[in-house]
């Protein structure tokens, strides 16, 4: 970001002195050295892009290969387990705390709720 903002000042700087170079020598001086500032800074800027494409590549590279061993390995049952065990916990606590389940009558839904209420 730094580099980008520094180029948008060299751009400036260019343009500026650009139109003051043909009046002096002082002043085509300065834009020369103006013009090798927003160069040199647009190399910069180029080699900071050409380092990011190279990360992209190599971090989608590192992507793909994870993502391939995970699809050859056997999937683990360790989550599915904890979850039935989890499962059977919570319904066996729910018993001990709300008692065994009652049936609903099948005479209307006030019934239904009275039951409900024991």
């Amino acid at each position: 970001l730094a580099v980008l903002r520094a180029l948008a000042d060299a751009a400036d700087e260019v343009d500026r002195t650009a139109a003051m170079a043909s009046f002096t020598a002082a002043d085509g001086e300065a834009h020369r050295r103006a013009v090798a500032r927003h160069d040199e800074l647009r190399r910069q800027l180029d080699d900071v892009l050409e380092e990011a494409r190279l990360l992209e590549r190599d971090h989608r590279a590192e992507a793909r290969r994870v993502a391939e061993r995970l699809r050859a390995e056997e999937p683990s049952t360790a989550i599915a387990d904890t979850l039935t065990g989890l499962s059977s916990l919570t319904a066996e606590l729910a018993s001990v705390l709300l008692g065994p389940p009652r049936q609903a009558s099948t005479r209307g839904a006030a019934a239904a709720f009275r039951a409900g209420l024991g």
